[in-house]
């Protein structure tokens, strides 16, 4: 009996100092994120609204302590920071690095979560839209880093054991992700799809002149490449 309660102190006190030490990490990293949205934003902006034709949205916005976006044309990017602290599936092929191999409490990780919604879907609160995921970002205890996500994004920051979390890595990030959510174009659905509607739905297509929208209505991401299937 002895044993076995000092093995959960034991255990307790060493698990919660590391998911203490993980959830700070994190939330310094999504700070820093932060501070590098802030300065794609400024760099930007002059350039934008110096266009002669109609000026394209621009604009950030700092939502709370767990999320900002920024909102570019007719993308908005949400950027949020999940409270709880994660592991990685024993069949990640991260398990197979040195890096994990040499110390497993760096699988241990926060995350930050890259969100592309339209502008239209959150201006006229079209509640059905839809948005994506484009990269999930990981921070450990070493205040290393490495992103999950589509093309790009997928395989440039991939290091764990050498990315390291800071404001001029995150904003080669955000340049990433937005050139995706640029070159991620809508589509629109297809006509067998749309072809009938109730009178509820034109009601509401009326009042907020649109369906439900999202830039592949219609399809789904294949979990482990970049094609889209019906």
């Amino acid at each position: 009996m002895a044993d076995t309660r000092s093995m959960i102190l034991e255990n307790l006190h060493d698990k919660n100092r590391l998911k203490q030490t993980v959830y700070a990490n994190t939330l310094n990293g999504f700070n820093l994120m932060r501070q590098a949205m802030e300065r794609v934003y400024t760099d930007l902006k002059p350039e934008v609204e110096s266009w002669t034709e109609p000026t394209a949205r621009w604009k950030f916005q700092d939502v709370n302590a767990h999320e900002f976006s920024l909102t570019f044309g007719s993308d908005v990017m949400i950027l949020n920071h999940h409270s709880n602290v994660f592991q990685f599936e024993r069949s990640h092929p991260q398990w197979q690095t040195a890096y994990l191999k040499a110390d497993e409490q760096r699988s241990y990780f926060g995350v930050i979560h890259v969100y592309n919604f339209l502008h239209d879907s959150l201006a006229y609160n079209r509640q059905e839209d839809y948005g994506y995921l484009i990269a999930r970002i990981f921070i450990n205890k070493d205040k290393h880093f490495m992103v999950e996500g589509k093309r790009q994004l997928g395989f440039l920051y991939n290091r764990f054991s050498e990315e390291e979390i800071s404001v001029e890595a995150f904003e080669k990030v955000l340049h990433t992700c937005m050139l995706y959510s640029l070159d991620f174009d809508l589509l629109l659905p297809p006509y067998e799809q749309v072809k009938v509607a109730t009178v509820e739905q034109v009601q509401a297509y009326t009042k907020l002149a649109m369906g439900r929208t999202g830039k592949r209505l219609g399809f789904r991401f294949e979990s482990d490449n970049d094609s889209l299937l019906l």
